[in-house]
């Protein structure tokens, strides 16, 4: 198995890694980001289909909390 060096393979989508994405998420679920960095999040949700399942799982677990917490008012 042969490896690519990294200067090598194509730039990630959106032009953030997955561990960026995901360091975002939180922020990015709370509206707390700055335009281009949500175009860019956005942008990587759009072309990761890793990041995407991940992230739609995430966003339905805090959806599910908040209506939780809500109900528990």
């Amino acid at each position: 198995m042969t490896s690519t060096p990294a200067d090598a393979r194509p730039p990630p989508p959106g032009g953030l890694t997955c561990e960026q994405v995901l360091a975002e998420l939180p922020d990015y679920l709370e509206g707390e980001l700055g335009a281009p960095t949500v175009a860019a999040v956005e942008a990587h949700l759009s072309g990761c289909p890793h990041c995407a399942t991940f992230g739609g799982a995430y966003r339905a677990m805090v959806d599910l909390l908040r209506r939780h917490r809500d109900a528990a008012r």
